[in-house]
């Protein structure tokens, strides 16, 4: 049995954040992204809620993120990522779950070039 020491603990540790973390989060499995979610105010709360519900994963990273723009960063992802997790299965066809659609995403994007490129 191979014993690791306390700076190598430390090095690959994972901030649990109890409160006033808001974020972008994502569940891990096998180095695959596996879902892509948001949290307002407690992202750790957020991995034991997954956990009970039964999703599989062995780590998960966060991105702190300002809660207005949650929804459009979490679509993103969601979008780019394709998480197993974020699909919604019916009959024979295969959704993502995201708060945007790709197309609002798009629309978002050009509305912010064109008020960067008026106010330039």
């Amino acid at each position: 049995m191979k014993f690791k020491y306390k700076n190598e603990i430390l090095k690959n540790k994972v901030e649990f954040k109890s409160q006033g973390s808001c974020g972008i989060y994502f569940l891990i499995l096998n180095n695959e992204i596996v879902y892509a979610g948001q949290s307002k105010n407690n992202i750790s709360a957020r991995m034991l809620v997954h956990r009970h519900d039964g999703k599989t994963f062995d780590s998960y990273s966060t991105i702190d993120i300002s809660e207005d723009s949650l929804d459009v960063i979490e679509s993103f992802y969601i979008h780019f990522f394709e998480p197993i997790y974020n699909a919604l299965h019916t009959n024979s066809t295969c959704k993502r779950h995201a708060p945007l659609r790709m197309s609002d995403l798009v629309d978002t994007a050009a509305k912010q070039a064109k008020k960067e490129i008026n106010n330039a």
